[in-house]
């Protein structure tokens, strides 16, 4: 394959995905696409990490051909909005650098920071940031330490939940603007 566009075009075969596909979940003009398909753009700096996290190959083999195609892993997780109290599913998103873990999924809350996507695992034990569900604050975010003799939570948050109840442990923050997501 001697250009991008036909290691485009084989990528996008061999994981099911169309250019119109590509084109809307990476917020794309389908010309755009187009033109790179069709080798009309050559180096598409601009886009080329976005594809090639999408599509789950290096930067490098895209562009030029080298190496491997195979690239980081990606997860795709539901996000769930959690607020009062109440779960309800908000969409899907894709977080690089992660294998997909059963009972994974998403978080956005009104209660925490703005921007804010926590992905937590079912995990409820071990040392870390975990989500905590109150009645009173809605989700907080918590440092669990597992001390010798006693466990040790702080609460990152102004005051202490009043019945606090351990959802998950954090596996890791993201700025919810800047992933991917789908409908």
């Amino acid at each position: 394959m001697k250009h991008i566009g036909d290691r485009l075009r084989y990528i996008m075969k061999m994981r099911g995905v169309n250019a119109t596909t590509l084109a809307r979940d990476l917020d794309l003009g389908t010309g755009h696409v187009s033109n790179i398909m069709t080798n009309r753009i050559q180096a598409p700096k601009k886009h080329l990490p976005a594809i090639a996290e999408y599509l789950q190959v290096t930067q490098s083999w895209l562009l030029t051909g080298e190496g491997t195609c195979e690239g980081v892993p990606v997860a795709l997780y539901p996000v769930y909005e959690i607020n009062a109290g109440k779960r309800t599913p908000a969409c899907m998103c894709r977080v690089a650098g992660m294998t997909e873990k059963d009972g994974t999924y998403g978080v956005i809350s009104d209660s925490l920071p703005d921007n804010t996507l926590l992905i937590v695992s079912p995990a409820t034990s071990g040392d870390g940031l975990f989500l905590i569900e109150d009645e009173v604050q809605g989700c907080v975010i918590a440092r669990r330490t597992d001390l010798i003799t006693e466990l040790k939570w702080t609460y990152l948050s102004d005051t202490t939940p009043q019945k606090p109840s351990v959802t998950g442990k954090i596996e890791i923050i993201l700025d919810k603007e800047t992933n991917i997501y789908e409908a």
